[in-house]
């Protein structure tokens, strides 16, 4: 066996280029296969983040005013907490207005929140805390903000402590920054930042103790359905009217939208993967060149007393290590590749090591299967023939 390995090492060797060549097809076939299932996989990680930050996450309860019925408050929110399956609920209240800071004025959007925003709508933070309770009850003139609208206001992204006028129809005066939230990097304000304002979190409270939406993060997404349509009827009995609730279940929504993205994803590495089929076509007509070029070597072997599995058992490995350098290489350089696409489109990439593992496995198996039919030829190979062909 070690005779073996050292022959097949030695022809690699003897011929450098030929084994570069087939080992890069196999690397690119590897690199595009694995890039897009680590980019992917990133990307749409990175999309759901920010539905989480949008409260697309759950499910979205309103009402319908002209239908007579009160809107919705701080009851209707506890009443929503008590169904089964609700993790959390929050009232949202939103308005538009202009903010200002060392004279420049700044069109943004005033979005009243509770205490549990981080729960209920994954919102992140960079600096500083998040409105609490305390600055519900005491209708305190504090404020979270984009990081963004940190940069253009005071030149810098931790603005905490700072003072901005806010000026709308409901809200006005000073208020202290006390959290900033980050924006950067994010997909959706860059492909419609013309579309999404900058926000300004205040307590809902300093706009009004109603709400014009009320956001609920679920438990069990499989079972947003159900806990819907329990939401429906229990509001509705508390406001006399059913049809006067209007209940959308973004969870649902955006289990679509990802089933999408990973048929989209599918689509593409299929597409990717016909680069390994075209490597596979490339080993196997590069090693019937290689039978046809060693025809007198084979039949030298097998008057000596080699038998044709062992023939065969050597092109056939020989292919397979030439696929595993590729399949190798593929890997490295698609997770150097990765890494520095997620820097650029500001995504974090998780590693499936077990994923890159098969790649390489893959690799070893359409290297063998190529080479197949070549050493087969080989194999076949009558010695007397073989020899008078020098």
């Amino acid at each position: 066996m070690t005779n073996l390995i050292l022959g097949i090492f030695r022809q690699l060797m003897r011929h450098k280029w030929r084994t570069m060549m087939i080992a890069l097809s196999v690397t690119i076939g590897v690199m595009s296969v694995a890039i897009i299932d680590i980019v992917g996989d990133a990307g749409i990680a990175k999309f759901n983040r920010e539905l989480d930050c949008l409260g697309i996450s759950g499910i979205s309860v309103s009402v319908e005013l002209d239908s007579g019925v009160q809107p919705l408050n701080t009851d209707d929110v506890k009443l929503i907490n008590s169904v089964k399956n609700v993790k959390s609920a929050m009232g949202i209240i939103k308005t538009n207005g202009t903010a200002s800071a060392k004279s420049d004025n700044f069109d943004i959007a005033i979005v009243g929140i509770g205490e549990n925003a981080h729960t209920t709508i994954s919102l992140e933070l960079k600096h500083g805390r998040y409105i609490n309770e305390v600055d519900i009850k005491s209708i305190s003139n504090v404020c979270m903000i984009d990081e963004d609208l940190s940069i253009e206001m005071f030149n810098t992204d931790n603005s905490v402590g700072m003072l901005v006028d806010i000026n709308s129809n409901s809200v006005f005066g000073k208020f202290e920054i006390i959290g900033v939230i980050p924006t950067e990097g994010s997909i959706l304000r860059n492909v419609a930042k013309d579309l999404i304002d900058s926000n300004i979190y205040i307590p809902y409270s300093n706009i009004a103790n109603s709400f014009s939406t009320v956001a609920v993060s679920v438990e069990n997404a499989d079972h947003s359905d159900d806990t819907t349509a329990e939401i429906r009827r229990l509001l509705g009995y508390q406001k006399g009217n059913v049809d006067s609730v209007i209940t959308e279940d973004m969870a649902l929504q955006r289990g679509r939208i990802n089933n999408l993205f990973d048929i989209i994803k599918q689509v593409l590495t299929i597409i990717g993967a016909t680069s390994i089929v075209v490597s596979a076509l490339s080993i196997m007509t590069i090693m019937l060149l290689t039978v046809k070029e060693r025809t007198y070597e084979i039949g030298i072997k097998k008057s000596i007393g080699a038998s044709n599995s062992r023939v065969l058992f050597e092109f056939v490995i020989e292919s397979g290590a030439v696929s595993l350098i590729g399949g190798i290489l593929g890997v490295f350089l698609s997770l150097a590749a990765s890494f520095i696409m997620a820097n650029l489109l500001k995504i974090t990439v998780t590693i499936d090591f077990l994923k890159l593992l098969w790649l390489i496995f893959l690799s070893i198996f359409v290297g063998c299967i190529s080479g197949a039919y070549p050493a087969i030829t080989a194999a076949r190979l009558n010695p007397v023939d073989a020899l008078g062909r020098n």
